[in-house]
C-alpha cells in the first residue's frame, strides 16, 4: 500500500545557487545605507556624531554580513553582480577608474570590472525590477522603524513607515513574480515585517513547512 504522506524530494526550479550570498550582500548594503541616513539625520538635528548605542546595531549587521559575504564563493552571475552592488553602496567611487584613491593599474581594472558588472545588471531587463525595488524599499522601511529605541507608544517614524508600507503593499501583492529573485524578495519582505515566520519548530505543521521553504529560498537563518 502506498503511503501518500511519504515526503518526496522536489528540487526547487531555478533556485538561486547564491541565495545566501545575495541575501548577505543586500543586508550589507541596506545596513550601511540606513546607518549613513540615520547619521545624517542625527547630525542635522544635533550637530553631533551618531551615539554608539544607535550605531552599534548597524555595525554588527555590517560586520556579520561582510564575514558571510567573504566566506561564500559566488557560483552565478547574479551572485557576483550582487557583490558588486554591495561594494558600490559602500563606496560609489569604486566604479570610476582613475578616481581619487585609485592605487594604480590593478585598482583601475578592478573598478572597471565592477562598473561593467553593474551596467550589465542594469541592462539585463529584469522583469521583476519593480517588485524587487518595492520589496527592497519595504524592507528598508521596516528595518529603519525597528532600529528606533523601543517605545510603548507609536513613534512618528513608525507612523510614517506604516503609511508608506501600506501605500506599496497592494502593488507588492498584485505583481506576479516572474523570476526567482522576485519571489525571494517578496519572501524577504514578509520575514522583515514578521520575523516570527522564521521561528524553528513552532506552530502548526503547515507553518513549520512554510518556515522551511522560506529558509531554503531566502537563505534566512531560522531562529
Amino acid at each position: 500500500m502506498n503511503d501518500m504522506r511519504k515526503p518526496v524530494a522536489v528540487p526547487v526550479p531555478g533556485a538561486a545557487p547564491d541565495a545566501a550570498l545575495i541575501a548577505m550582500c543586500k543586508d550589507f548594503a541596506a545596513a550601511y545605507t540606513e546607518r549613513e541616513a540615520l547619521q545624517d539625520r542625527y547630525s542635522a538635528e544635533t550637530g553631533d556624531d551618531l551615539p554608539e548605542d544607535l550605531e552599534e546595531p548597524f555595525n554588527n549587521r555590517i560586520d556579520a554580513a561582510l564575514d558571510r559575504m567573504l566566506d561564500i564563493k559566488a557560483t552565478s552571475l547574479a551572485g557576483v553582480m550582487e557583490r558588486a552592488k554591495a561594494l558600490f553602496a559602500y563606496d560609489p567611487s569604486m566604479v570610476d577608474p582613475g578616481a581619487c584613491g585609485s592605487q594604480g593599474y590593478h585598482d583601475d581594472q578592478a573598478r572597471a570590472l565592477i562598473r561593467d558588472l553593474l551596467a550589465l545588471g542594469a541592462d539585463a531587463g529584469n522583469p521583476d525590477a519593480e517588485l524587487v525595488a518595492l520589496c527592497t524599499s519595504f524592507i528598508a522601511l521596516e528595518e529603519a522603524a525597528r532600529a528606533e529605541p523601543y517605545s510603548d507608544d507609536e513613534t512618528p517614524l513608525e507612523k510614517e513607515v506604516y503609511a508608506k508600507q501600506s501605500a506599496m503593499i497592494g502593488r507588492i501583492y498584485e505583481i506576479r513574480a516572474q523570476t526567482v529573485e522576485g519571489a525571494v524578495m517578496r519572501l524577504r519582505a514578509a520575514v522583515a515585517f514578521c520575523p516570527e515566520l522564521m521561528r524553528s519548530g513552532t506552530g502548526t505543521l503547515s507553518e513549520i513547512l512554510l518556515t522551511a521553504a522560506i529558509r531554503d529560498l531566502t537563505g534566512e537563518e531560522v531562529q
